[in-house]
């Protein structure tokens, strides 16, 4: 840090003598740093200098909401580095081809660089720069702490988790014909569906675990690539269950009230679309990380029960609406879409109303009046409330597995408070 007195013509840089110094702590507020320090500098143009001790006080995040939105911008900065829009010839290549056993790339250096960054880069970005919640990625990096590794080492990993999940935002607005995303208009929207398609699906080997960067064991890289691949077959598994058409479940279900197989098929797209990426993330960051074989499943098995519930979750908000409108309130149910919600209310109301809803909602509602009829009446029936229960069961279940391998610290803390801010979540 620099401290000057112009009164006093003072001028000087103050810096840690020795890393390390922070004050992790839950029990003190605001959060503060405090050591060691050494002095340099000039002092009325005359050299000066010493040594110190230095507190600061005051700084830290108000609550998690500003945390999340702190990791959003670190993951935002990283990924610019990592997917700069205007490319060097050698950035802008490892895009493309890489040489054999890792050596420079070898690609035609007139290739157009500028024009490769705005068609595959750029619809990346449009999205990624919006700023989501960066939760995958602050999951992949404490799990490496909270088993005592050092996360530091691994910073460049930030952004894997941030990639794929935009490339799977980009490719799942296409088949959902969704208009927005984060705010503002869907990649497809801005860019076409033609470059939104391959962007999109690029970003999934654009995403590739940098194993290459770190000096890790053989089996370990070859642990998290293989975590990498099963994610990646699950995601697009579960798409191709959101994509088929449900509507003799439902009819089924709206018929007889039994929605035992409705659920099960929802919870299962859930679960590989989201789930599953995000149990990938947390082992890899705790192979990483150096947990043991316990830790690495029991973290992945929390992470996925957390994205499970964030997923559900976020149906809920689909009907009740997000804050700041990310999202367009209703976009379901204006598309006649099952979610968990739906699924609940069918099991709950009586018959006539059953009936009503699937009638109502099968179509695809475009009057608003409509679609908040459906809204209320999902709130109404306690369908909403019974999803959140679920989230909440789901999550505790599966932090009751984790607290006991973990040992206690500052990590384990916040993984606590953030199953929490899962299921609270507004946006």
């Amino acid at each position: 840090m620099r401290l000057r007195v112009p009164s006093l013509e003072l001028e000087l840089v103050v810096e840690p003598t020795f890393a390390d110094q922070e004050v992790l702590t839950v029990i003190s507020e605001p959060a503060f740093w405090e050591g060691t320090v050494g002095v340099s500098g000039r002092l009325r143009g005359k050299p000066a200098g010493g040594r110190g001790w230095l507190e600061c006080k005051g700084f830290g995040h108000a609550n998690l909401d500003a945390f999340y939105a702190a990791v959003s911008r670190e993951v935002r900065a990283r990924l610019a580095a990592t997917l700069p829009l205007v490319p060097s010839a050698a950035a802008a290549a490892r895009w493309v081809v890489r040489g054999p056993n890792g050596s420079p790339p070898s690609v035609d250096p007139e290739l157009p660089f500028e024009r490769l960054a705005a068609s595959l880069i750029a619809p990346i970005r449009e999205i990624a720069d919006r700023g989501g919640k960066g939760w995958r990625s602050y999951a992949a990096l404490a799990c490496i702490d909270v088993v005592g590794g050092d996360s530091r080492r691994f910073l460049h990993w930030l952004v894997m988790p941030e990639i794929v999940h935009v490339g799977s935002l980009i490719v799942d607005d296409v088949e959902d014909a969704s208009a927005l995303r984060r705010g503002a208009p869907a990649c497809h929207v801005l860019h076409g569906v033609p470059r939104a398609i391959n962007a999109g699906t690029a970003a999934y080997f654009l995403a590739e675990p940098p194993v290459d960067q770190d000096d890790l064991p053989p089996d370990a890289k070859l642990h998290i690539y293989r975590l990498y691949f099963d994610a990646m077959r699950a995601g697009h598994a579960g798409q191709a269950l959101d994509l088929e058409d449900v509507s003799e479940l439902a009819a089924r279900a709206a018929l007889g009230g039994d929605t035992r197989a409705l659920e099960r098929h929802v919870l299962s797209v859930h679960r590989l679309k989201t789930a599953v990426p995000a149990g990938m993330f947390a082992r890899a960051g705790a192979v990483l990380g150096g947990g043991s074989p316990l830790q690495v499943e029991r973290l992945g098995a929390f992470f996925e029960a957390v994205g499970l519930a964030f997923q559900v979750v976020d149906d809920v908000l689909d009907v009740r609406g997000f804050e700041r409108n990310l999202k367009q309130r209703g976009e379901d149910i204006a598309q006649g879409k099952v979610t968990l919600p739906v699924v609940k209310a069918l099991g709950r109301l009586p018959p006539s109303s059953r009936a009503w809803l699937w009638r109502t909602l099968a179509p695809g509602p475009r009057d608003p009046a409509q679609i908040e009829a459906i809204a209320r009446l999902l709130e109404d029936c306690g369908a909403l409330q019974a999803c959140s229960s679920l989230a909440r069961e789901i999550v505790e279940q599966a932090w009751a597995e984790l607290d006991p391998v973990l040992p206690e610290s500052q990590f384990k803390l916040m993984f606590r408070a953030f199953s929490w801010y899962v299921l609270e979540r507004h946006y």
